[in-house]
C-alpha cells in the first residue's frame, strides 16, 4: 500500500467526530531489560473519545533505553517511538499504527558491542484490522 493511502486513512480515522466524551489515559514505566543489562523508560499516552457509536483511540509513546550509574543516568543508548489510531465499533477494530527506532551514536567504545548485538534503526507502518473479545 502506497504512503499517501496510509496518511489519508490516519487522518481520516484522526478527524472521525468531536471528542465529544474524551479522556486521557496512559503510563510511566522504568524497569530493568536483563537480556540486554541495561535500563530503560517507557512513557505512553492514549486519548480516547466517543464520537457517535464508535471508540476511537489516538495513542502515541516513547521508550528510550540508557545505561545508569546508582541514580544518573549516564549514557543514552535508544529511542524507540511509536503513534497510532484505532477505531473500534463494538467488539471491531481498525488500527493504523507507525513505530520509528532511533540509536543514539554516542556510546563509549567498551558498551559498542551492546549496541551493535541490541539496537539497529528501524521503522514500519501497519494497519490491521481485528475483534475483542
Amino acid at each position: 500500500m502506497n504512503r499517501p493511502i496510509l496518511i489519508l486513512c490516519f487522518f481520516v480515522m484522526f478527524f472521525m467526530g468531536p471528542p465529544l466524551f474524551a479522556e486521557v489515559h496512559g503510563n510511566v514505566e522504568f524497569g530493568y531489560d536483563t537480556d540486554k543489562q541495561i535500563e530503560y523508560a517507557d512513557v505512553n499516552v492514549e486519548y480516547h473519545w466517543k464520537p457517535l457509536c464508535f471508540t476511537h483511540i489516538i495513542y502515541g509513546g516513547v521508550k528510550t533505553y540508557f545505561f545508569m550509574d546508582n541514580t544518573t543516568v549516564t549514557q543514552i543508548l535508544k529511542g524507540i517511538f511509536t503513534i497510532g489510531t484505532i477505531v473500534q465499533y463494538q467488539d471491531f477494530y481498525i488500527q493504523l499504527n507507525h513505530f520509528c527506532s532511533h540509536p543514539i551514536i554516542n556510546t563509549p567504545a567498551w558498551k559498542q558491542e551492546i549496541f551493535e548485538n541490541y539496537f539497529w534503526d528501524s521503522s514500519g507502518t501497519q494497519i490491521s484490522i481485528g475483534i475483542k473479545w
